[in-house]
């Protein structure tokens, strides 16, 4: 990151100017795609075009994953904090923080398979795709192959939150 602050975007004989560094430039681009909402690939594009279009030997990141690491010790450390999906309780604190289901109203902390499974049959992604044939397997044969009975412990083992709520902390 101090190297980015200090090199010039591109060679100074060329006409870059010594205030416009590679660690400026990314941050404009960056707050600019945050404005405008541009999607990843489009940022790729579009950092790929202002790259062929300076001075050759610039320094404008390939991608937004390069441009993303040059910035990262500016971050803001953030914290995320499960939550009730009632609103009811945030999960932290010694009272809190251990329990599987809110307090107050009894809903999961976690999102079930059966939601998972209606959230994922909705978008009929890849993994709802492999667990129904998964679930048709074990529903067919009493015993279940390896790799089947394998998929289905993986995605009831796994648990999601059912709401995060992220804390930027005022001071690091």
């Amino acid at each position: 990151m101090k190297k980015g602050a200090e090199e010039p975007l591109y060679n100074e004989s060329k006409g870059c100017s010594k205030e416009f560094t590679t660690l400026r430039a990314v941050l404009k681009l960056l707050m600019a795609k945050a404005r405008y909402g541009l999607s990843n690939a489009g940022f790729d594009a579009f950092l790929s075009i202002i790259g062929d279009t300076l001075p050759k030997e610039n320094k404008v990141p390939i991608n937004i994953y390069y441009a993303k690491k040059l910035i990262s010790p500016l971050t803001m450390g953030v914290e995320k904090i499960h939550a009730c999906r009632n609103h009811c309780i945030l999960y932290r604190g010694d009272d809190y923080k251990d329990l599987d289901s809110c307090p107050k109203c009894g809903a999961s902390r976690y999102k079930t398979n059966k939601d998972y499974q209606e959230d994922c049959a909705a978008s009929m992604c890849k993994a709802g795709k492999k667990r129904k044939k998964a679930q048709k397997n074990t529903q067919q044969s009493s015993k279940p192959t390896g790799k089947d009975k394998e998929e289905v412990e993986y995605y009831t083992q796994k648990k999601i939150p059912a709401l995060v709520m992220w804390y930027l902390p005022v001071v690091d």
